[in-house]
């Protein structure tokens, strides 16, 4: 049924696409948000970098346990075209990758075509990175996967190109496109295209050894070596993280799995193997997710940057709802099509209001970051100030800004750190054969513990006594440094049962390169100031 005869479908299908839109209009500002500095890195590294195969390797760079290849094409694309950076072009672009994936989905819903209005309602919605432009790159990988997906199915000369092409595209995009490896060999081997998985599995062992080419496991991230231990942690994590989009979120992700198990059962991949093949995905993402962070609770599961991954499977689930049904009478499969397009729209303005309601209040957080940046080199972390601070220098970037909200002495009153140094009590430090560990205590006075205390994130920097820690190299997002080793001391305390003061540090004694080191501590906030590092009275040697 084509859309040109039914006009209303036309119509309900851009009904979530203005909501999308209008959301963009009124929020959009061409300020950097977060880890959209980081991506606006890659203009100072681009021009301090010499020959073509340095620029490639800043291109393809590790970030965190990424490689953000097209998000960084996609931004030195749109510098390269209209001549400045524009991070709004980014998030415009990461937000089309939603209208592509409702396309696919099209595709492969079958005779009832106006089932698509509920999917439209679901992933063409404000749930999932819609305002952060670096993190179009979870987006990306989901586009090209389900585009990877789509088609492998077709059998094809150009479809296998298609297939090879965008399953690099996705692993490029962001790490969760590795799936796909395991995925398009499971059905290149049951398509008995044999000489096809042969010339995959070969392919694949290049993008293997090419992603982990030079690669530097992130120290900072949980590992899974007590999964056993926490195992109900994480099968919460695994059900939050699959119905993250819901209102219940457990009860959700439940239903989703629920159906997943259904679909096994009934063969669903003989019925509709391109739904099949993306619930398998998205099951793979939820678990490979779980491995890498359950230990970051339930309210990791459910952030923005993963929240496309339960959205991609709820429209897996109206369609394997839609075709459990086509065996039943028409007023059935009404029903079910009402009940599911009544939950999907739920599902949209859930989302979409907050996100009006909050537009100016984070209009003003995002201008008076910048305010603050310009007025006092201050507002954003001392990485990002530092990545800024480049960018402006060398002619990238600036941002007018409009009315002011405060003057200096504004900020220069609420950028006011009242602890000058850290004072440490160090309980425990000793070597394994592998692993440097250090237990300690801060001991300043109870006021600045209470308001230490109080700040969201709190890291401890292990440095070269002779280099004092300065900001000067990006360490949160590039793991391959010589200079400096970060913990996240919540996470490790946790896993320990402490609580701040009282803090923990283990770390393989192949990441310290130097034989002396200080700690330091790093205590940074989500709104507009920036704490500088605080030095600590501590330093040891190896």
């Amino acid at each position: 049924m084509p859309f040109s005869k039914k006009p209303w479908l036309v119509i309900s299908f851009i009904i979530p696409v203005f909501l999308l839109a209008f959301v963009l209009y009124k929020n959009l500002l061409n300020i950097p948000f977060g880890d959209d500095i980081y991506v606006m890195d890659v203009f100072n590294l681009f021009k301090e970098s010499g020959s073509w195969w340095e620029k490639l390797s800043v291109l393809f760079g590790q970030h965190n346990e990424h490689r953000l290849v097209v998000t960084r094409a996609v931004a030195l694309l749109q510098y390269w075209l209209m001549g400045f950076i524009d991070v709004r072009i980014w998030s415009i672009l990461g937000n089309l990758s939603l209208l592509f994936m409702v396309g696919l989905f099209y595709q492969h819903i079958g005779e009832q075509k106006w089932w698509i209005i509920s999917i439209a309602f679901v992933i063409i919605c404000t749930a999932s990175n819609t305002l952060m432009p670096m993190q179009n790159s979870n987006l990306f990988t989901v586009v090209f996967g389900l585009a990877t997906l789509h088609f492998v199915l077709k059998k094809t000369p150009k479809a296998d190109f298609l297939t090879f092409l965008c399953t690099f595209l996705s692993i490029f995009s962001n790490s969760g496109g590795l799936a796909l490896l395991i995925i398009v060999s499971g059905v290149l081997f049951f398509q008995k295209r044999y000489q096809l998985l042969a010339l995959w599995l070969f392919y694949s062992g290049i993008i293997v050894v090419g992603y982990y080419w030079n690669y530097e496991p992130l120290y900072r991230h949980p590992s899974s070596e007590l999964l056993f231990k926490q195992l109900s942690r994480a099968i919460i994590f695994f059900i939050a993280f699959a119905g993250s989009i819901g209102f219940k979120i457990l009860p959700t992700g439940f239903l989703f799995i629920m159906l997943a198990g259904i679909a096994l059962y009934r063969k669903y991949y003989l019925q509709n193997p391109f739904v099949f093949l993306v619930v398998i995905y998205c099951l793979m993402m939820a678990g490979m997710t779980t491995i890498k962070r359950y230990e970051y609770g339930i309210e990791s599961a459910i952030t923005e940057r993963y929240r496309i991954y339960s959205m991609i499977f709820a429209s897996c689930s109206l369609i394997m709802i839609h075709d459990f049904l086509s065996g039943y009478s028409a007023t059935i499969q009404k029903t079910a099509f009402g009940i599911g397009l009544i939950a999907a729209i739920a599902v949209n303005l859930k989302f979409f209001i907050p996100m009006v309601r909050e537009t100016e209040a984070r209009k003003k957080l995002l201008i008076s970051k910048i305010e603050n940046y310009y007025l006092n080199n201050s507002g954003y972390n001392c990485f990002e100030v530092n990545i800024l601070n480049k960018i402006t220098n060398n002619n990238f970037y600036h941002y007018q800004l409009p009315e002011p909200l405060h003057d200096k002495t504004f900020y220069a009153g609420i950028n006011h750190f009242p602890v000058k140094v850290i004072k440490l009590r160090i309980n425990q430090a000793y070597q394994t054969g592998e692993s440097l560990i250090i237990r300690g205590t801060i001991i300043n006075p109870k006021p600045q513990l209470t308001y230490l205390d109080k700040i969201v994130h709190q890291f401890i920097i292990l440095h070269p006594s002779d280099t004092p820690f300065d900001c000067s190299q990006n360490e949160l997002t590039h793991p391959q440094n010589a200079k400096s080793v970060i913990v996240n001391i919540d996470l490790n305390n946790e896993r320990m049962g402490m609580e701040f003061p009282d803090f923990f540090i283990k770390l393989p004694k192949k990441l310290f390169r130097e034989k002396k080191y200080t700690l330091s501590f790093l205590f940074m906030t989500d709104i507009s100031v920036n704490h500088p590092p605080l030095t600590s009275n501590v330093t040891f040697q190896l």
